[in-house]
């Protein structure tokens, strides 16, 4: 019913009323009860721990009074609504707290629970209002910082002295030395759209409810600049508010887009130590080499990069011979030297002059399509050598290609038969990799890492194609309509599951369906 629960802090140093107005039915207005305080003293702390939406305070009181208290919200959080409870003496009060910015007052004697809900009410009304106007100055803030940086890397700032006044009037630099820091999101073709959009909704939520101390600019469409005002922030501050940020995209990811057919990669790079504007322009080329720098990281999962990457190599003819030349001899011996050569001798290697992913990958798959030699030797595990993100999934890849080729797969190990169950058995719920490491006991990382090990796909590209074939059999064994499809199998946005149904079988389901001689119903659930 509300699109977002007001959080509420009651101020009072009566404990009786404070144990009245906690029966109250916040959840049924939409809030909910975030905090109690005695006082102005103890109310204004908790504001500054964690800001709320609405303030119900009592006027009298010890230490700092409601109207001191009114005066220093609306000061520090203007977006904050007071809302006063007052005795029948303190009218005149209640008048200069309604002067200072309170949203209403209440006779505490005669409150009911319907003036309460009525003044909370209010204060959606005037919080929604401030954010709407919020929002649109965002927006244009933003708009204008976006321009201000697209001519920055078309180096069109001018001079050293008007780059940088310029970059600290538009508010994206405050002072020097500075850092830059960036948010960068790797996704599929097909998932970018609602990735992107999702993720900016996250972000003018944060900007929003943050206030002036943290704003976001989009330099591409897979890259956004975040700047947090007011004091310079060490290293480690800003790896923690960053990490906090990616925790919330995550999961804002994991819970409204559930069906995406491909992992999401969501990572930040804070630049090393700026001294000019020149050196800050010049940042953003460097915090891109993390791009293809990254897939030399540690395997563990890592969401933050700090500082210029160590440089890349091409992977030159001669290197190229001689990596393949290995190749070749271990695989002269047998399967298993060939698959103990990759995961040693072959990533020590790499480590160590840190060829450039896209050659590498090129090279170890051309190597196994010919060690293949026209044989089916899994498809999914070449793919995953091409798409191998880090090093470390680069010679997993290789090697479950080498074991599948010779049949040696072994067995499932329970964790991962589970995980197949259960998505067999919920397909068309919302099923996330944290939700499925749950049903099996292993951590999300290692779950995802086990599975694509063992089946050859990853979770996501898993139950994208079990939802696929189901769809397939729907709409050729029932007359459900393509959108009572789409749900059936888990994906609830229409859109994207005519996307994702177009890419793996090259026509719409509308066009399948009528291929198959059923009758099409259109989303509206109308025949034609």
């Amino acid at each position: 019913m509300y699109k977002r629960w007001l959080n509420v802090i009651v101020v009072d140093d009566e404990l009786p009323l404070r144990q009245e107005l906690r029966s109250f039915p916040w959840a049924e207005w939409g809030a909910v009860l975030a905090g109690e305080a005695e006082n102005g003293t103890e109310a204004l702390q908790l504001c500054r721990d964690s800001v709320p939406d609405v303030v119900v305070t009592d006027i009298t009181m010890p230490l700092m009074n409601g109207l001191e208290l009114t005066e220093h919200i609306r000061r520090e959080f203007p977006a904050v609504q007071v809302i006063l409870l007052t005795c029948h003496s303190d009218f005149h009060y209640a008048r200069e707290a309604l002067k200072l910015g309170a949203l209403e007052y209440l006779v505490k004697v005669t409150l009911e629970e319907e003036e309460l809900e009525r003044a909370i009410a209010r204060a959606r009304e005037a919080i929604e209002r401030e954010w709407a106007h919020r929002k649109s100055a965002l927006e244009q803030r933003r708009r204008e910082q976006s321009k201000v940086i697209g001519r920055l890397l078309k180096d069109k700032l001018g001079e050293e002295p008007a780059m940088v006044a310029e970059l600290v009037r538009c508010g994206l630099l405050q002072q020097l030395p500075a850092r830059l820091v960036m948010l960068k999101v790797q996704s599929s073709e097909e998932d970018r759209v609602y990735v992107e959009q999702e993720l900016q909704t996250v972000l003018e939520e944060l900007e929003t409810t943050a206030g002036p101390s943290f704003c976001w600019v989009p330099v591409s469409g897979a890259e956004y600049a975040v700047f947090f005002q007011g004091e310079q922030l060490p290293v480690p501050q800003l790896k923690l508010r960053l990490e906090a940020i990616i925790r919330s995209l995550t999961q804002a990811l994991d819970d409204n887009l559930p069906f995406l057919a491909h992992e999401v990669d969501v990572y930040g790079v804070i630049s090393e130590s700026l001294a000019s504007g020149s050196e800050f322009r010049r940042a953003f080329g460097q915090i891109k080499l993390w791009q293809e720098a990254k897939f030399y990281e540690s395997e563990a999962p890592q969401s933050i990069f700090v500082g210029k990457p160590v440089a890349l190599t091409a992977l030159d003819k001669s290197q190229a011979a001689q990596l393949h030349s290995q190749l070749h001899r271990a695989a002269g011996e047998d399967s298993e030297a060939l698959s103990l050569y990759i995961q040693t001798e072959l990533v020590r290697d790499c480590l160590k002059h840190r060829y450039r992913p896209e050659e590498l990958k090129q090279l170890v798959s051309s190597f196994l399509e010919e060690y293949a030699k026209g044989e089916p030797a899994g498809g999914h595990e070449l793919q995953d050598v091409r798409d191998a993100a880090t090093l470390s999934q680069l010679s997993a890849a290789a090697v479950r290609f080498i074991r599948r080729k010779h049949d040696a797969r072994g067995r499932l190990r329970k964790e991962v038969l589970e995980a197949k169950q259960y998505i067999a058995e919920h397909l068309a719920d919302p099923i996330t990799l944290h939700l499925l490491a749950e049903q099996v006991g292993l951590s999300p990382h290692y779950i995802s890492k086990l599975f694509r090990e063992e089946v050859g796909e990853s979770v996501n590209e898993y139950m994208t194609r079990l939802r696929m074939e189901r769809a397939v059999q729907l709409l050729q064994e029932t007359n459900l309509k393509v959108y009572e499809v789409a749900d059936r199998v888990g994906i609830p946005s229409y859109r994207y599951f005519t996307t994702m149904f177009r890419s793996r079988t090259g026509v719409s389901p509308t066009d399948y369906k009528r291929q198959q001689g059923g009758q099409v119903w259109e989303e509206g659930g109308e025949p034609r």
